[in-house]
């Protein structure tokens, strides 16, 4: 629960704020209908008095799952879900890490680098304040050769597994790979970075709702090899 200064009618007191997730079989509607009781029970007169006048207590719905709602009187994300006067006034910025297994050295040659390499250079970006270290096992730049699953997973799985066992880190690891297999082998890992957008595997999106993680989307035109010569978009209605 945090203060912060009174809104449009500035001669009240200070507001007192706090969000909470929770829990409830009723639908929107009814859960708002309860809302409202709780409201009246602390002397709120929803018929007369001002929506930004003072008030002895204001309860919103903020989101309900993934549900949109837009009816007359209730939205839902709600409208003011991104006022600055609604979100806590601590600005905090993640950072994230991103750590490939490979670099080039040369023009067209690629170095593996050993994992105790990486898991050092992990280590060092965490203790600068990283939040995300993003693991990668395979170059997705436009011409790059497609690694074996094995192979891929060979040169992440061991990094991920010595960050978690070895080194007891609590920050959010990201498996960077647009294959199902490597990612449910990369156990330790919080988010799954698919630069397909689940479309390369259509296996990905149903393994990882079926491991429980955070899934990062973004859009690649086919594979790295034909990438820049795909011009033309169709959209299947598949795409995510």
């Amino acid at each position: 629960m945090y203060e912060s200064e009174p809104m449009y009618v500035v001669n009240q007191s200070q507001f007192l704020n706090t969000a909470c997730k929770i829990s409830t079989p009723l639908d929107p509607f009814d859960l708002l209908n309860v809302l409202k009781s709780i409201k009246k029970s602390y002397g709120r007169d929803l018929d007369t008095s001002q929506s930004n006048g003072p008030q002895p207590i204001d309860i919103d719905i903020l989101m309900f799952d993934s549900q949109l709602t837009n009816k007359d009187h209730l939205k839902i994300p709600h409208i003011g879900i991104i006022a600055a006067h609604v979100l806590h006034p601590q600005h905090c910025v993640t950072i994230g890490s991103l750590l490939s297994r490979l670099t080039k050295s040369e023009p067209s040659t690629w170095f593996i680098f050993e994992p105790s390499d990486v898991i050092q250079k992990s280590l060092n970006q965490i203790k600068n304040g990283t939040d995300i270290i993003d693991i990668g096992g395979m170059s997705t730049r436009p011409g790059a050769d497609e690694v074996t699953t094995k192979e891929e997973i060979c040169r992440t799985v061991p990094v991920i597994q010595a960050l978690r066992e070895t080194h007891d880190v609590k920050c959010h690891i990201s498996i960077d790979t647009f294959k199902s297999d490597v990612a449910r082998a990369a156990a330790g890992a919080t988010i799954v970075n698919d630069v397909s957008g689940g479309q390369a595997d259509p296996n990905m999106l149903t393994t990882v709702a079926k491991l429980g993680v955070l899934i990062v989307l973004t859009h690649m035109r086919s594979d790295p090899k034909t990438m820049t010569s795909l011009i033309d978009y169709f959209f299947s209605s598949s795409l995510v």
